[in-house]
């Protein structure tokens, strides 16, 4: 039997029975079409539908739980590359969220402070330079206290290249030297707050 699932994000033809990820560029949502339903007179007809992903606003959260965690931990191993991987983990589950939120509607961001705000969108910023610009983004420093070793490294010829101005200014202003830790721990609060507990 042909199997009517695609892929969601190249529409490549995804076989019935696969768990893993799409052959063809490695994403793990598929679409399915059920196709056309008859239906005879008299009948009755139950339908359920259950769908357990890995790409929802729940399972971001939690990575961006796990990602957080790491990030506190690579604190003590004083090893800049542990750091800079759980931050850039931290900063793509945030980005993740963000399509939750647009592009889904799966939470919002109600009662948010204009200041909450203003870090979510530099955190969106750095999740950019990283990503498209391979930008290092975070840097140690080994006095102060334990909070403030880990410090946002923003760099501005990078910010520059940023599509978007609004996270370009609050990449600058909210996070260029700022410790790491406290910001992300912030937002992760306000994300568990809307996400998980459904305020």
């Amino acid at each position: 039997m042909a199997s009517n699932a695609r892929c969601t994000q190249c529409g490549a033809g995804w076989p019935t029975r696969t768990d893993g990820p799409c052959e063809k560029c490695g994403c793990t949502s598929k679409t399915v079409d059920s196709g056309p339903i008859v239906i005879s007179a008299g009948t009755t007809i139950t339908v359920e539908h259950s769908v357990t992903s890995s790409n929802g606003a729940e399972a971001k959260a939690r990575q961006l739980a796990a990602a957080v965690a790491a990030v506190d931990a690579s604190i003590d191993t004083h090893i800049v590359g542990d750091a800079q991987d759980a931050t850039k983990r931290a900063l793509e589950a945030i980005h993740e969220l963000s399509d939750c939120l647009t592009k889904r509607n799966e939470w919002a961001q109600a009662g948010w402070s204009e200041d909450e705000l203003g870090i979510w969108h530099g955190l969106i910023g750095a999740r950019n330079a990283a990503h498209h610009f391979a930008s290092p983004v975070v840097t140690q420093h080994g006095q102060g206290p334990r909070e403030s070793r880990l410090r946002w490294n923003v760099d501005l010829t990078v910010v520059a290249e940023l599509n978007s101005p609004t996270q370009q200014r609050e990449y600058v202003a909210r996070l260029a030297s700022e410790p790491v830790l406290p910001q992300l721990r912030a937002v992760l609060s306000l994300i568990e707050a809307a996400v998980l507990r459904g305020s």
